[in-house]
């Protein structure tokens, strides 16, 4: 079987490349930001008062509970409706953002109340403060339980993305791959079955 080498070097490649860099402009920020979030929600559910605690666990309850492609489509195309406009990369790392300080909390929160109460009530009767409290001796010990972000969150949650169509069509590989000419279809039937599976650059670190 016969495969056009100029095809794949010229069009194919940097497509993919293209993807890639989009994906890592993507998950690193969305990483960064959506664990700070995470952090900030996760205190605020353990030891908030009754609205911030009723804020958070609302916020984390509909964001966890809501696809991605969900929220990507509610951004990007509702939200215009009422006068607030995103770029498509814009709202992709919005939606990365605010999914990821959800399921971060979730982590963050379970690691704070893991801490003894006793250390809380010894920490209070040597006359620290609730801030205190937490930023010397309760966040230092939780912070050493808390998982830290993985890699594999935010490449599962970028390939939730293709299913917005307006915005795989900018932002991700699959939308990429969709302008090579489709006279050139027929090339790909030859390849390995696994990659038929890749459905963005960062999976093929699975096939390595």
């Amino acid at each position: 079987m016969f495969i056009d080498i100029d095809f794949f070097t010229q069009d194919v490649f940097p497509a993919l490349n293209q993807g890639l860099l989009v994906t890592l402009a993507l998950i690193i920020p969305a990483g960064i930001i959506g664990f700070i979030g995470g952090i900030v929600l996760g205190c605020a559910r353990a030891f908030g008062g009754p609205v911030l605690r009723g804020f958070g666990n609302a916020y984390t309850t509909i964001l966890r509970g809501v696809p991605l492609a969900v929220q990507l489509m509610m951004i990007y195309y509702a939200l215009p409706k009422i006068g607030i406009y995103f770029d498509p990369y814009g709202a992709a790392l919005l939606s990365f953002i605010l999914c990821s300080a959800a399921y971060h909390s979730e982590y963050v929160r379970g690691a704070l109340l893991s801490i003894r109460q006793g250390q809380i009530r010894a920490a209070q009767a040597l006359g620290m403060t609730t801030f205190q409290t937490i930023l010397w001796i309760v966040i230092p010990q939780a912070a050493r339980r808390a998982p830290l972000p993985s890699p594999e969150n935010f490449y599962s949650e970028q390939q939730s993305a293709p299913a917005a169509p307006g915005l795989s069509n900018r932002l991700t590989s699959p939308g990429y791959a969709k302008k090579t000419p489709g006279s050139q279809k027929a090339y790909f039937s030859g390849l390995p079955p696994a990659l038929a599976n890749i459905k963005s650059p960062a999976n093929m670190a699975g096939l390595f």
